[in-house]
């Protein structure tokens, strides 16, 4: 009987290559992260006026600050959970949705308890902006994956650099509350083109729902103009692509070898087997068991490191965009009508577009040098500018600055494009999120050393603590195992299923699922069919 020919879910999204649709993708994921981008920025423009208007104490802004990354902490693991449970495209329109909703009504608070709460659901809402990242990364073909993760993270930067503009526009003319009612508007207008998004066929596949991943490859083959490769699209119920493998004790598979390859050596000290649940069993693990995972299973050495990484990154990053409207606040004086002076607002618009450098470091070479070394190569870079802020002029500060937000701000990138590539498909939004969540704490220290030290004549204390952070980060790049995918699917032939990888010896070989049934082979025996 002949059996009727399958493609894998790579096959058919390299297939269909990066086109139309992906465009339409980008632009609408892009609209989201230029919202949370600009709402991400909002307190550091906005921290300097409630500061003079209420007279705040600069510890008390820091608290709002704080509140805001705490509410994204929050958001981070519920989104995660979310989009890993219930799928991805419900996850962003929810998120999206309550940023929307409390960004405006932040507008109307009268003091600094009722915008503490209103940033805090805000934070709450942003916490999900990662699961709108991956929902684009899922489509993209995987030769270019790593250009177009960083790509997209470009929107991030447009929506800071057009905070910057719209704080100097619009603050010194119409006031606070108009300005943040202005800076609502973009995540509300993705809000309203929500409808366009759909749900990443990767995820469907995981939950067993193989006829709707198929009719959304099939909708975005004929967007982009293409066919999708001949037969069916296979459920591989019998393994998750991108799970790691596990190692288990084995049988001999004398008696499985393939037709025709009887010279083959047969490993029987060890199978590599991957995960054989079927995708309705691995969709309903409960959370429990998967933070489990993250944290004292297979991926516990990997989670460790990155978490330090991401408080290390959030830390820097936060703490230098406060720190630029902190000194320069300092300079100036509090003054409720105009706290800071056009000329300080081109200034913090100049350092903003420092990220831009950072991000076209991360896509020249990411793809060529790894991203291991560049993120250490950044965060060491990193270190150099916040040792030269103890330099007092004025002019030498900014130009350092921007050589800090150029460094940290690559890094950034660098990581987000990285961190996803560690995980399989059925826990990647859970345990991003739990790496984005736990960069929460390195957020919220932010505002305190980038604040509280400056205001009493102590800027050494702030600038020794992200110097220091920057080079524990630096170090801590080099425990990192290379995360990039370790396995690819060579190819399925007749049921066949071979994947390349790595055991945890170092060893590379070869699985082979025939008929279910998982053996490893060396390596070197299929060079030559390569």
């Amino acid at each position: 009987m002949e059996k009727t020919k399958s493609f894998t879910i790579d096959e058919a999204i390299d297939g269909i290559g990066f086109g139309k649709f992906h465009w339409m993708l980008m632009f609408l994921v892009g609209i989201s992260w230029i919202g949370v981008g600009m709402q991400m920025m909002l307190l550091s423009f906005l921290g300097p006026f409630v500061r003079c208007l209420w007279t705040l104490l600069p510890a008390q802004v820091s608290i709002l600050i704080a509140v805001e990354s705490l509410g994204i902490m929050c958001g981070n693991i519920l989104w995660g959970c979310v989009g890993d449970r219930f799928g991805r495209k419900k996850a962003v329109l929810f998120c999206t949705t309550i940023i929307a909703l409390f960004g405006v009504v932040s507008a109307f608070t009268q003091n600094i308890s009722q915008l503490c709460a209103m940033r805090f659901f805000v934070g709450i809402g942003s916490g999900g902006i990662h699961v709108a990242f991956l929902l684009f990364v899922e489509f993209v073909p995987s030769e270019r994956r790593g250009f177009w993760s960083t790509v997209i993270q470009g929107w991030w930067i447009i929506g800071t650099l057009a905070q910057a503009v719209i704080a100097m526009l619009v603050l010194p003319t119409l006031g606070c509350r108009a300005f943040v009612l202005v800076s609502a508007v973009p995540i509300v207008v993705f809000v309203c083109l929500g409808f366009l998004l759909v749900e990443s066929p990767r995820f469907l596949l995981s939950a067993g729902q193989l006829e709707k991943a198929f009719d959304i490859l099939e909708y975005v083959s004929e967007m982009n103009g293409k066919k999708l490769p001949p037969g069916e699209l296979a459920d591989m119920c019998h393994a998750d692509p991108d799970e790691p493998a596990e190692e288990v004790k084995g049988e001999s598979c004398e008696n499985d070898k393939e037709e025709g390859s009887e010279d083959l050596e047969c490993i029987e000290l060890e199978v590599i087997e991957a995960d054989l649940k079927q995708p309705s069993e691995r969709n309903s693990k409960s959370f429990l068991n998967t933070f489990q995972q993250l944290l004292l299973g297979k991926y516990a050495m990997i989670t460790g490191i990155l978490l330090i990484l991401w408080i290390v990154c959030a830390l820097l990053y936060y703490g230098i965009v406060l720190l630029t409207t902190t000194l320069l606040l300092d300079i100036n004086g509090c003054d409720a009508e105009n706290p800071l002076t056009m000329g300080d607002y081109l200034l913090v618009l100049a350092t903003t577009g420092a990220e831009i450098p950072g991000l076209l470091l991360g896509m020249v070479l990411l793809d060529r040098i790894g991203a291991k070394p560049l993120l250490a190569l950044l965060l060491l870079m990193g270190a150099i500018p916040c040792f030269l802020l103890f330099i007092p002029q004025q002019t030498v500060r900014v130009c350092v600055l921007f050589l800090a937000r150029t460094t940290v701000g690559g890094a950034f990138h660098v990581l987000y494009t990285y961190t996803p590539e560690c995980y399989g498909t059925s826990i990647r939004t859970t345990a991003f999120g739990f790496c984005t969540a736990i960069a929460r704490i390195g957020a919220m220290i932010a505002p305190f050393v980038a604040n509280v030290p400056p205001h009493y004549g102590k800027s050494w204390v702030s600038f020794t603590i992200l110097g220091v952070a920057a080079i524990v980060g630096g170090l801590s790049c080099f425990f990192l195992p290379s995360c990039l995918p370790n396995r690819r699917r060579l190819k399925q032939l007749d049921g066949t299923f071979r994947i390349l990888t790595t055991t945890t010896e170092g060893k590379h070989g070869v699985i082979d699922w025939l008929g279910g049934s998982a053996q490893y082979r060396p390596l070197s025996l299929y060079i030559e069919n390569w």
